[in-house]
């Protein structure tokens, strides 16, 4: 078997796992476009719930983080 048989073989392994890379990628990429659009929502909630804001973080200590990320995530919308 010549170098160049041995490229080309090589090749086709290469190939095979690259294009399950590109699909996988696609696919993430509309999933992250779908989060996102998901945590603007939810956002947008928590702006209309910003009158009671120590309450429900008094009630949901555990989500503080999830609130503070998403209030920061809000506030560039809303510039």
């Amino acid at each position: 078997m010549t170098i160049k048989q041995k490229a080309a073989e090589l090749q086709k392994l290469i190939d095979k796992p690259l294009e399950l890379f590109t699909a996988l990628g696609k696919e993430a990429k509309k999933l992250r476009e779908q989060l996102d659009k998901t945590h603007l929502k939810m956002a947008d909630i928590l702006k209309e719930l910003e009158p009671v804001d120590a309450l429900i973080r008094a009630q949901h200590p555990d989500k503080v983080q999830l609130f503070d990320a998403l209030k920061e995530l809000q506030e560039p919308n809303n510039e």
